[in-house]
């Protein structure tokens, strides 16, 4: 299994994925995992894949206080 890791974080009105090599913006977060799986299937991509979101608590945004930004971390796992 092949592992993909992006940092998480809110800025404005928008979720961002990134890491070194791209970077995807949503207003939500099903959209953000949809958009990924799409990048990977265009990098000709095969077999499982396991999307690991780390949220970037220097961006945590205010708002957002009210919850631990562990909250936000999540893992998908792509077959493809």
């Amino acid at each position: 299994m092949r592992n993909f890791e992006l940092a998480l974080y809110f800025k404005g009105l928008k979720w961002i994925a990134q890491n070194k090599e791209v970077r995807f913006e949503s207003s939500e977060l099903k959209e953000l995992d949809e958009q990924i799986k799409k990048y990977l299937q265009q990098q000709n991509i095969k077999g499982q894949i396991k999307v690991s979101y780390y949220f970037d608590f220097d961006n945590f945004p205010h708002w957002m206080r009210q919850y631990m930004p562990h909250y936000f971390n999540k893992q998908l796992i792509f077959t493809l």
